[in-house]
């Protein structure tokens, strides 16, 4: 093999296949709650933990609004206490999950009904409208069916009818998987399988399994593998606990299992930044404030995440590079007279300073952009008779899903237009 003498690499961007973003956070002073879980027929706050004083006593939002999980094929949903249910499929490569609920119970002759619904893009939505003992129905692919209906306490018994249908497993639309938490009694260890992720021991004495009880749990999350098999993936854990304030709050209080212990921090935003060194690369942006409660993003890309990376001879050049250079900030002299693409903020950025009228951050930032937190912009300018391309979001982070966004998709370069956007995935073209 001949010796490299001189060599270049060339790095021609990362491609994500899509991007959604889960939030596990406190959701009120006493539950947590999995915020905009992207459910396959549209978003939905998912409550899965509360309690008081520092301990976890039930599942959902409260003891009037509880959600219905179970590791058997039987669920009692009890309108009067009872706010939803999760019913899921999985098989291979493919995972969806429904939010779901009983209402309307009611006596038509001799029958008790009831109506079954499902939360769809923000609204709930018939799945069986006038369900009676005995009846089935599918849920895209999962099957289920309707038991014992009882009018006057307006309970319903509801029944997994394949072995691929489950009221604890929860599945976003692009495949994560994670497993809600359901109850088991016991008083120790050895009444927890801690094989099976989402048992959950609410009195049980200090023998209880730690991240199976009211003190801390942990929520098991599994990505697919490279082929999309769902669940097949590495996994990681966020775990939710509770902070030392008086009285105690929920908040996440660890992520468990990600490639990079710990992250890096964004600049000083409290916000640490890490991943998964995996095929699908899942990413996490874990919210550390000085006040106020810890809450960690998870962005899932919903398969395989592919970089280009070249290492050529110094004379070659790659297809699609010719006739680009990079620069950094201190080096712009160079390359006047020429058409840019500004990438970073104008705190950081001369260029981009000189495009928005001053080095602004934060609020100032905001005001003269319109851009926010977790937003981005793509907007041309006109400098020195050239396009100057600015690509900049509120942190570093959002900068990063503007580049994302500007190398995957066609935007108009044309000087006065300008894009926002909140995702990798995700712009609209906006009046200046």
């Amino acid at each position: 093999m001949p010796e490299f003498e001189v060599v270049k690499m060339s790095y021609g961007g990362t491609t994500y296949p899509t991007e959604e973003v889960i939030e596990v956070r406190q959701g009120g002073d006493t539950y947590m709650v999995l915020e905009n879980f992207p459910l396959k027929d549209g978003e939905a706050d998912i409550p899965f933990l509360y309690g008081a004083s520092g301990k976890f006593t039930g599942i959902g939002k409260d003891v009037s609004n509880a959600l219905i999980t179970s590791n058997t094929s039987t669920i009692t949903f009890d309108k009067d206490s009872d706010e939803a249910f999760i019913a899921s499929y999985a098989s291979g490569t493919e995972g969806e999950s429904y939010l779901m609920r009983a209402t309307n119970f009611l006596l038509d002759g001799t029958t008790n009904e009831t109506d079954i619904q499902y939360y769809k893009n923000g609204v709930w939505t018939d799945a069986k409208k006038g369900a009676s003992d005995g009846d089935t129905f599918s849920m895209g692919n999962a099957e289920l069916g309707v038991g014992a209906i009882h009018r006057t306490d307006k309970t319903v018994v509801i029944t997994a009818n394949t072995s691929t249908t489950n009221f604890y497993h929860l599945y976003s639309k692009e495949g994560l998987r994670t497993y809600l938490p359901f109850t088991v009694a016991g008083s120790n260890a050895s009444a927890i399988n801690v094989s099976n992720p989402g048992y959950i021991n609410f009195t049980g004495g200090a023998g209880t399994v730690l991240g199976h009880n009211g003190t801390a749990f942990s929520l098991v999350f599994n990505e697919e593998d490279k082929d999309g098999n769902i669940g097949a993936g590495p996994g990681f854990n966020v775990s939710v606990g509770w902070d030392s304030s008086s009285p105690a709050e929920p908040e996440v209080s660890d992520l468990v299992n990600e490639s990079y212990a710990g992250g890096l921090e964004i600049e000083e935003t409290d916000v640490w930044r890490s991943f998964m060194y995996s095929a699908l690369a899942t990413e996490f942006l874990w919210d550390k404030p000085s006040s106020g409660q810890d809450s960690i993003k998870i962005i899932y890309h919903g398969g395989e995440v592919e970089s280009s990376v070249y290492v050529t001879e110094a004379g070659a050049s790659i297809s699609g590079e010719a006739g680009v250079m990079t620069v950094s900030d201190a080096n712009v002299a160079s390359v006047a007279g020429k058409n840019l693409v500004v990438v970073g903020g104008s705190a950081i950025n001369s260029v981009a300073a000189e495009l928005l009228g001053g080095a602004l951050s934060e609020g100032a930032f905001t005001d003269a952009t319109g851009v926010a937190a977790g937003e981005f912009l793509i907007q041309s300018f006109t400098r020195s008779g050239k396009t100057a391309l600015l690509v900049a979001g509120y942190t570093a982070a959002d900068t990063e899903k503007a580049v994302t966004y500007l190398l995957n998709n066609d935007v108009d370069t044309t000087v006065g237009k300008k894009y926002k956007g909140t995702s990798g995935t995700e712009a609209s073209l906006v009046v200046v």
